[in-house]
């Protein structure tokens, strides 16, 4: 994985993305890069997002292949 950011604190890894690893800058970024997945309201592939905490890159999200628009984590309450 990527060391610290300076400006980019968002990760997604997407194993069938070039490239594989991307930066954002907001969580609204993030939450784009998982949506741009969707095929037929479900995930065409997993995703993994990480966020950089004090102590390095922590994982926010492992969304597997086949999950709903509805079931992602981030509309869990």
């Amino acid at each position: 994985m990527t060391e610290k950011p300076e400006i980019m604190p968002y990760l997604t890894i997407v194993p069938d993305r070039v490239p594989r690893q991307k930066a954002h800058a907001n969580l609204g970024q993030t939450k784009k890069a998982v949506l741009f997945r969707l095929r037929d309201e479900a995930l065409s592939t997993p995703v993994k997002a990480y966020r950089w905490t004090d102590s390095g890159w922590e994982l926010m999200w492992d969304i597997a292949e086949g999950t709903l628009r509805e079931e992602m984590p981030w509309r869990k309450a």
